[in-house]
């Protein structure tokens, strides 16, 4: 068995997913977890349009463009 390492976000989202099966309303929800009220509608919404593995996982981002170029590193 696999010890699993996620992320406190990953975490976040799916503690919002248990509680909104829980019946829980957004508001609520956020209260418990410290998050806004968008941020749980967005998950929810995420998880109603796709899947559950794609409301967990977060996409992926471009980030800063590099700096230095290849000429740069010699």
């Amino acid at each position: 068995m696999k010890k699993g390492r996620k992320t406190a976000r990953a975490l976040t989202r799916a503690r919002v997913l248990l509680l909104a099966n829980q019946q829980k309303v957004d508001s609520e929800i956020a209260e418990i977890l410290d998050v806004g009220r968008n941020t749980v509608w967005r998950i929810k919404k995420k998880y109603h349009k796709e899947c559950l593995e794609s409301a967990l996982a977060e996409k992926t981002r471009s980030g800063q463009p590099k700096k230095y170029t290849e000429k740069h590193n010699a």
